[in-house]
């Protein structure tokens, strides 16, 4: 005969349930990373950055075959969401060795700081590096103004 499940036991079970979720509302709970597993931390984390990455357009080839970005053996895709057309979009867990990503990184960072230096001096900055004839063309309102207050 099967015995009924006493009150605290479903109090037990739900509180169980809940905590599956992390700690927060639900809106919050929307904007969490992906986890990696554990497992996969304590074997690749000290020797590469890991990272999720959306099979969406060209991202995971050029990741894959135009850097050094490598797929993560024994992690199945998560699905993160659907397309403009319905189709399933999945997350795909890369690594890539960490002394690459810290020569890309601080590659970036060079960039970055020039590009910073030019605003601070004033300079017309353009991007894409064309002519800045046109740059008495630009509007900016008087008082605008980078200043060095901030610092990271």
């Amino acid at each position: 005969m099967a015995t009924q499940p006493t009150a605290r036991d479903r109090a037990t079970e739900e509180t169980t349930q809940r905590r599956r979720r992390m700690d927060g509302t639900l809106d919050q709970s929307m904007d969490m990373k992906l986890a990696v597993p554990p497992k996969i931390t304590d074997e690749y984390g000290k020797s590469h950055r890991l990272r999720w990455f959306n099979d969406v357009g060209p991202r995971l080839y050029n990741a894959t075959e135009r850097d050094d970005w490598d797929k993560v053996p024994g992690v199945d895709p998560r699905p993160v969401g659907t397309d403009e057309h319905g189709k399933p979009i999945s997350a795909i867990l890369l690594m890539k060795p960490r002394e690459f990503d810290a020569e890309d990184q601080a590659r970036k960072e060079v960039s970055r700081r020039e590009l910073e230096k030019q605003a601070l001096q004033g300079a017309p900055i353009d991007p894409q590096g064309r002519d800045n004839a046109e740059a008495g063309n630009r509007f900016a309102v008087d008082g605008n103004r980078i200043s060095h207050s901030y610092s990271p």
